[in-house]
């Protein structure tokens, strides 16, 4: 049988990030329905595991998660979507979780984008893209390389998890 804790903590989360990743890697994006459906089955799951007041809790998860990744949205770094899909995740966790994860997505992402660079033989674009963000001539969105950032995100979750699972943090 199932422990409840292990249920809210790996299977459901689990569960909601490969979907999400099935949906981008599929779409090239995030669909509302899937970010619905995922919230309501978070928002229920930690209702009847934990009770109603657990509730709060999921409340400053979200918010956490909206306010560490909206500036990344309004920079265009990061997908409106998978901004959503986090914040989909997010009562299932603590805020504090929610940040962990967030921050271990964003060395995922900078780490795959790498690769991805270098597997397609892009890694000198790269460099001048990353170059020219730091100064007054942005480069155009068209030579800017991107990577589903869904897959950073189920990544940044397994390294947070791992970490838990070894008894504490960075």
């Amino acid at each position: 049988m199932i422990h409840s804790a292990s249920l809210s903590i790996v299977a459901i989360p689990g569960l909601i990030l490969l979907a999400g990743v099935i949906d981008d890697l599929r779409s090239k994006k995030i669909h509302n329905k899937l970010v619905l459906a995922a919230f309501l089955l978070a928002v229920v799951s930690q209702s009847v595991i934990h009770g109603l007041g657990a509730l709060p809790q999921a409340g400053l998860a979200v918010g956490a998660a909206f306010f560490v990744s909206l500036p990344l949205v309004l920079a265009r770094a990061l997908g409106a979507g998978d901004m959503k899909l986090l914040m989909a995740l997010a009562p299932l966790f603590l805020w504090t979780d929610i940040l962990w994860m967030f921050f271990y997505a964003l060395i995922w992402g900078a780490l795959l984008g790498i690769i991805r660079s270098m597997l397609q033989g892009q890694a000198g674009q790269l460099v001048r893209n990353t170059l020219a963000l730091t100064g007054p001539n942005r480069p155009d969105r068209q030579s800017l390389q991107s990577i589903p950032f869904s897959v950073a995100l189920l990544f940044g979750w397994m390294t947070h998890l791992s970490w838990l699972q070894m008894g504490g943090y960075l």
